[in-house]
């Protein structure tokens, strides 16, 4: 240690001894900021390429649903094709709805 810096350090007021330590150990200040802003880089990079999206399992359905909504009311094309109703149950009296 050279003569003199022991008293120096003695009289460094708190304001001043953050900036001389900054200042006598830059390399390690420099090599820390270094160092924790390449976590952040791989972290940010190089992880969020490895995330995965979790896709619900009735997604296909809720698709199909929403596209069905723009659809315009009425009886399905092939409606006017068929031999006999689909609502039919056979044992059953008809019924009139008037």
């Amino acid at each position: 240690m050279k003569p003199g810096h022991a008293e120096r350090d003695q009289h460094v007021t708190r304001r001043q001894g953050i900036h001389y330590l900054v200042r006598r150990h830059w390399p390690l200040a420099t090599l820390l900021l270094a160092l924790s802003l390449g976590a952040q880089l791989y972290a940010w990079l190089l992880l969020d390429v490895y995330s995965t999206t979790a896709v619900p399992l009735h997604a296909q359905e809720t698709i199909e649903k929403c596209k069905s909504l723009s659809t315009p009311a009425g009886p399905p094309p092939d409606f006017h094709s068929r031999a006999s109703s689909d609502r039919y149950e056979s044992g059953t009296p008809p019924v009139l709805v008037s």
